[in-house]
């Protein structure tokens, strides 16, 4: 039915959207991620073309434990 509709069948579209907006970042000479680090940048880069980027900020003196963003190591 996608098909006939003219609609996309496969995940090649996202799959290289997720490259150019994401790995293009963490793909860069020297660089080495690991597994929570990259992850913690893409939902930086994700809230920040979503225009969230204020929402991660927190007043001064507030703290959200849930919502940890470790930084990036080398491996």
């Amino acid at each position: 039915r996608r098909r006939e509709a003219g609609k996309s069948i496969g995940s090649g579209r996202v799959e290289k959207g997720c490259d150019q907006v994401i790995g293009n970042r963490q793909k860069k000479k020297g660089m080495s991620w690991g597994r929570k680090g990259s992850r913690s940048l893409g939902i930086l880069k994700v809230m920040e073309l979503n225009n969230k980027w204020e929402k991660i900020w927190f007043q001064e003196g507030e703290t959200n434990n849930s919502f940890h963003l470790p930084l990036a190591v080398n491996m």
